[in-house]
């Protein structure tokens, strides 16, 4: 019987799952689903996790195809060695929940977990923007701001786990609070809410009216249509990523910087700062590096957990494929 693999990334809005069988050497389209709560961690995961999985497996099992193993891509913070989530700010309901164990009793196979951002960086690797290249990093900038590492064809997690929290590194003295508990980070400044924010308080100022009903997307759309504050917004945050980018190319000598999440929604009003800030600080060395735009989108996450539990199975070996931009279904 022929096995394939699948992949999924738990968001706090919607869940994402793709499949990759061994005998077609294809990865399947994705499917998309709402995240659903119930306050019940148990009735969550089988809700959102479980039905989606089910409808997969039920299709394959049709194809004479077993389900060899489960990856994971989560928001949430969890204990590697236990696979229970240790806390998850965006649903808290799943805090100390045994997820890992919970999926293996229930399917008999392999389960593993990776960080969203690591996941998401593993995706582009493999069949994204990054593909082709051994060490880049995955900077995503959205609900927050997360990093995930490849080096030298590998994830790089570091010592605990966690490599590539640049999201909380100090960007400025007595900056913003921050949600970690410092002030100044990187995330207290350009993150999605925080910007969004930001734009809110000056047009306040300005007394104009409506602001409060607005969400990123309107503030991005503003900025293209020549917004001076949704521009300068914009502009600022692209001088702060620019110079966190910068500290980490000498750090690393990475080559590629593939940028994902919402905020990178600005296209060129973001990049360009962004950029052009990139130039000043590394104008006296040599670098042979780009920034590039994510090539997969919000479909990097689940494919990342998917070539995650691939190579754990298949002795470090990765899928070999491209994913087409686009394959996506609602269910």
């Amino acid at each position: 019987m022929n096995s394939f693999f699948i992949g999924v990334d738990v968001g706090g809005t919607y869940v994402r799952i793709v499949s990759y069988d061994e005998s077609t050497n294809g990865i399947g389209d994705m499917h998309k689903a709402l995240f659903k709560k119930f306050n019940d961690p148990s009735k969550e995961v089988h809700e959102n996790l479980c039905v989606l999985m089910d409808s997969v497996i039920k299709e394959k099992s049709l194809e004479n195809k077993e389900l060899r193993g489960i990856g994971l891509s989560l928001a949430a913070l969890f204990d590697r060695r236990s696979g229970a989530i240790v806390t998850w700010p965006n649903n808290r309901a799943w805090n100390g929940f045994p997820l890992r164990s919970y999926l293996m009793e229930r399917y008999n196979v392999p389960v593993l977990f990776e960080d969203d951002a690591n996941s998401a960086a593993l995706g582009e690797h493999l069949a994204g923007a990054g593909k082709g290249y051994s060490d880049l990093a995955y900077v995503t900038i959205s609900t927050g701001v997360g990093c995930g590492l490849i080096l030298n064809n590998s994830l790089h997690i570091g010592s605990n786990g966690w490599a590539g929290e640049i999201g909380h590194i100090r960007v400025i003295e007595d900056g913003p609070d921050c949600k970690c508990g410092m002030n100044g980070c990187l995330q207290s400044l350009v993150s999605g809410p925080i910007l969004l924010q930001k734009f809110v308080d000056l047009k306040m100022l300005e007394r104009s009216t409506a602001v409060s009903e607005l969400d990123l997307k309107d503030v991005v759309s503003l900025a293209a249509n020549g917004d001076a504050v949704a521009r300068d917004i914009f502009k600022q945050a692209g001088v702060h990523l620019g110079k966190m980018i910068g500290s980490m190319i000498m750090l690393l000598d990475i080559s590629l910087i593939v940028l994902g999440g919402g905020v990178t929604g600005a296209g060129d009003i973001l990049l360009e700062p962004l950029n052009d800030t990139l130039k000043g600080y590394l104008k006296y060395v040599q670098r042979d590096m780009k920034v590039i735009e994510a090539r997969l989108g919000d479909n990097s996450g689940a494919i990342g957990a998917l070539n995650l539990i691939y190579k754990q199975l298949n002795d470090g070996n990765s899928i070999e494929v491209f994913y087409p931009k686009g394959s996506e279904s609602n269910r």
